[in-house]
């Protein structure tokens, strides 16, 4: 998939900074199941991405076969705190002892 500056530019005007380096980047865009959403032209096709996944794609390249994005402060709206990891250590980080790391880092809305 080819990222134009538009497609750039349509996913940075929905995009909130934070101030500080410990501040999400947050989804102002519409949701979808509590997760931003972004709809764009993909080879004359409108197609959805979960904002992070997008966010992802955007910064790094391609999501590696076999991995999920994570994003690691737990709020569904960020897309700055991403990562990718397989499926496994998906499920560890957000059920398992680190879970309560992660939800105590800052991502205000």
């Amino acid at each position: 998939m080819k990222i134009t500056d538009e497609i750039r530019s349509k996913f940075s005007d929905k995009v909130r900074k934070g101030h500080s380096i410990k501040d999400c980047w947050l989804w102002t865009g519409k949701p979808k199941d509590g997760w931003g959403q972004i709809v764009l032209p993909i080879n004359g096709t409108q197609t959805a991405f979960r904002a992070h996944r997008f966010s992802y794609m955007l910064h790094y390249g391609p999501i590696p076969a076999g991995k999920e994005i994570h994003q690691t402060c737990g709020n569904k709206m960020c897309v700055d705190r991403t990562t990718s990891c397989q499926h496994r250590d998906h499920l560890v980080s957000l059920t398992g002892h680190g879970a309560k790391t992660v939800q105590r880092r800052s991502c205000e809305e």
